[in-house]
């Protein structure tokens, strides 16, 4: 047997001999059966399904994930108890003891998600055989939660050069200055040239470009339009109405949006033979009377089509969920050949959030990157906590980039391009490096050379 499976069988039989693994699985099928029961019996059976997925998914995720964090760091007990000796005094090199105890921790998780996987299945299939739903409930669901879509944004205009700087001159000399970094300013300042103003009756034509022949071809059909709207004095007015209709067709609906939070309608489908769909959004407010001036960015609108299947979908995001599994393992495999125990768990569990509240993260430091400049002694430890923070988010990946369990409950697909950049930047680079530098540090301690 090859010594890396060799090295992940016994890592397995480790796991099965515990005495905490039984009640472990236990947890995990109990919180992923009872936990969407959280939506309530009254709930519609897409918020149904969606909980499901938040979480009933979500929470036996979260759970493997720390299992994956404590299994992989590991190591440093075996180090600590010397009982790694019984390795290292074979002809064994030392990536091939990190990388086993990986192979080992993923085979696990391979498992445990899979019990997940099935529980999922199971909910699903018992939201579905309910009597008590309606065929209107049930054909909601099918369009807006088991039809996974791809959202082809409006066109936009570029910006010009000179007109983005006049307008971070003018938001750095306001208030916008004091908390925005110049990347910060920058994306402000293209942000504020994008969006379209709707004063109460004026309307803006949003063209989007790439529907798809077979859906562009359908008839007596309608197309979902993702957007996010804002009013111009949200305190006052943080509910309005929205109208939405397509070129060439005959109808117009109304929509109530909510100030920046996104909203999805169906418009009437009209697209053109090249796949150009034309939407015209109006300000239903009387001209000239008290309604809200309603602000819309082309780039926050956004026209779904279907792409691919559900069972595909959830399978990529299960995929994606043990990519990021895959990484934490190399990660706390490579932190247990260097720290203790707790303190490796306790870095592989920074790391965890780092890796989940990146984007967070990333404008909390652009926030304290803008008093670089003072001086003082509070503004250089401020410095060098944003290099730090900056040199972690560089290594560390974005979780929220690309979140499989968001994607499968809003119904949006998961391309194979983002697919396989996962697959590179988790699965490849991401246990590539911490274990070739675990390995190295391994033999540098002198544990991991072979006799």
């Amino acid at each position: 047997m090859s010594p890396l499976l060799a090295v992940a069988r016994n890592f397995c039989r480790e796991v099965q001999r515990r005495a905490t693994t039984a009640p472990f699985i236990l947890m995990i099928l109990l919180s992923s059966a009872l936990l969407p029961r959280l939506a309530g019996e009254d709930s519609s059976l897409q918020a149904r399904l969606q909980v499901a997925v938040t979480y009933g998914v979500g929470f036996p995720v979260f759970l493997i994930a720390l299992f994956t964090i404590a299994a992989a760091a590991g190591l440093a007990r075996e180090i600590e108890s010397k009982r790694i000796q019984l390795l290292v005094t074979k002809p064994l090199p030392a990536w091939q003891i990190l990388a086993g105890r990986l192979i080992g921790v993923a085979a696990v998780d391979t498992l445990l998600l899979g019990l997940v996987l099935a529980s999922f299945a199971v909910q699903v299939r018992i939201e579905m055989a309910r009597a008590s739903r309606t065929p209107e409930e049930t054909a909601q669901a099918v369009e807006r939660f088991f039809t996974p879509r791809a959202g082809i944004p409006a066109e936009s205009t570029p910006s010009d050069p000179q007109r983005v700087r006049a307008v971070m001159e003018a938001l750095r000399s306001g208030d916008a200055g004091a908390f925005e970094s110049e990347g910060g300013l920058e994306a402000v300042a293209r942000a504020v040239l994008r969006r379209r103003t709707l004063p109460p009756g004026a309307s803006t034509e949003l063209v989007v470009r790439g529907i798809p022949q077979a859906h562009a071809a359908a008839e007596q059909s309608s197309i979902l339009v993702e957007f996010v709207a804002h009013s111009q004095d949200p305190s006052a007015e943080p509910r309005f109405e929205l109208e939405w209709s397509a070129a060439g067709s005959a109808g117009a609906v109304v929509s109530r949006a909510l100030h920046g939070v996104p909203q999805q309608i169906a418009v009437p489908l009209a697209a053109g033979p090249d796949g150009t769909l034309r939407i015209t959004a109006r300000n239903p407010a009387a001209k000239g009377g008290n309604g809200p001036t309603l602000l819309l960015d082309p780039l926050q609108v956004e026209a779904l089509v279907p792409e691919g299947s559900f069972v595909r979908n959830v399978a990529s995001a299960f995929f994606v969920v043990l990519l990021e599994c895959w990484f934490l393992a190399a990660a706390s495999v490579c932190l247990g050949a260097i720290f203790t125990f707790p303190t490796s768990v306790l870095t592989g569990l920074f790391v965890y959030g780092a890796a989940l509240s990146a984007g967070f993260l990333r404008e909390t430091l652009d926030l304290f990157a803008a008093d670089a400049h003072s001086s003082g002694i509070l503004p250089s430890l401020e410095s060098w906590l944003v290099a730090l923070g900056s040199g972690v988010l560089r290594v560390v990946p974005s979780f929220a980039r690309l979140d499989p369990l968001e994607r499968v409950a809003a119904a949006r697909s998961i391309a194979p391009a983002e697919l396989g950049a996962a697959i590179g930047s988790l699965g490849v680079l991401g246990a590539a490096i911490p274990v070739a530098a675990g390995a190295w540090i391994l033999r540098r301690r002198e544990l991991g050379r072979a006799e």
